[in-house]
């Protein structure tokens, strides 16, 4: 397999929860610069684009009315502005220069800033972007730990959601889902890609992704061995549970 730096992570969680055996895969690694965002290009140029072609830190953007040229950096993805780990970790080969890593900030300033904004207002927007959904599922099609061969969505007992394209339903499959992903997203962004309504959701995977980081010091597929917080069980953790009556 040909990984960049996200890549590499999903591959390692895989192998955490032994869905892949790392002896049967050569890993090829390949430093990533970021994954250009279609939507942000032609809601820049309109929709007459033709050709698009790479010069450096420039994009050559080609229309039926003549070229136009932009700068790269703005027109990458959101999960690729905010990417920390670039870089593969453990593949077998590396193709290419590391590049530096990323600033940790930038994922956590995202969080932050959605945090400040009042319960009323975080609603109104988890609303905005639940109700365009359509159910299509390519989010978790796309996504490389949402593996399980019956989704929590398609079981009939016991019925964990409405599965028809309504509000609570909507909102119901994007926030159960986004906990699935709890210590288990690598950023990668694959499900905002995916999706044909554009429906911004990693903010809700980067949220508990922070939260990982700061109440665990986790953060998944580094490696190949350590398991989420939420699937490790050692002999020292706190004993949290008390026996009614007790």
């Amino acid at each position: 397999m040909v990984v960049r730096g996200c890549e590499n992570r999903s591959v390692n969680a895989l192998v955490v929860e032994k869905q892949k055996s790392r002896e049967n895969l050569f890993l090829i690694g390949v430093p990533c610069e970021g994954i250009l965002d279609w939507h942000k290009i032609v809601s820049e140029v309109g929709e007459a684009v033709t050709a698009v072609k790479e010069d450096g830190q420039n994009l050559m953007v080609e229309t039926r009315d003549g070229y136009q040229l932009l700068e790269r950096a703005d027109f990458l993805h959101d999960s690729c502005k905010r990417c920390i780990h670039p870089n593969p970790m453990s593949a077998d080969i590396l193709i290419g220069e590391p590049l530096p890593e990323g600033d940790p900030n930038l994922a956590r300033t995202t969080v932050e800033n959605f945090e400040t904004q009042t319960i009323e207002d975080r609603y109104a927007w988890f609303q905005k972007e639940a109700e365009r959904c359509i159910r299509c599922y390519a989010c978790r099609q796309a996504c490389p730990m949402c593996y399980c061969e019956e989704c929590f969505v398609d079981h009939i007992e016991p019925r964990w959601t409405e599965s028809g394209a309504t509000p609570a339903g909507m909102q119901g499959w994007h926030i159960v889902r986004a906990f699935h992903q709890t210590g288990r997203c690598t950023s990668c962004g694959a499900c905002e890609r995916a999706c044909p309504m554009d429906i911004k959701m990693t903010y809700l995977t980067e949220k508990l992704n922070h939260d990982m980081r700061d109440k665990y010091n986790f953060e998944a597929g580094l490696d190949a061995q350590s398991q989420p917080p939420f699937a490790a069980v050692t002999l020292d953790d706190k004993n949290r549970f008390t026996v009614r009556g007790e």
